[in-house]
């Protein structure tokens, strides 16, 4: 008789692995409103002290690079835009005005302009 350990199969890991992945992301499945407001801070907050760097340091060559990282910022505010479009950023269906930057209130707007 052979008395070797069958290995297991790569189907069971598999399901293994997404109920693990699932556990782990539960929690961040319910909208928060609390969440929601301090991702709009801490994107828009360095959003705007970048705009304002690049505007002081305009006649020095690392201003490039600021325009770099506002460009990573300005790629999170297009995702918070595209979920609050979505009505899944607060769970509210759509976000409350005090809560809305700029670009939200300028998104809405066109998008009821019919265009």
């Amino acid at each position: 008789m052979n008395n070797e350990k069958h290995p297991v199969s790569t189907e069971d890991n598999g399901q293994a692995d997404a109920l693990a992945w699932k556990a782990m992301v539960v929690k961040y499945q319910k909208p928060s409103t609390w969440r929601a407001l301090w991702q709009i801070v801490n994107t828009l907050g360095p959003y705007a002290l970048l705009w304002y760097l690049m505007y002081r340091s305009v006649t020095v060559s690392w201003s490039i690079a600021l325009a770099i990282l506002a460009g990573g910022f300005l790629v999170r505010i297009f995702i918070i835009h595209h979920d609050c479009g979505h009505g899944s950023f607060t769970g509210a269906g759509n976000m409350p005005p005090i809560m809305r930057p700029p670009v939200i209130w300028i998104g809405g707007a066109w998008a009821t302009s019919g265009r």
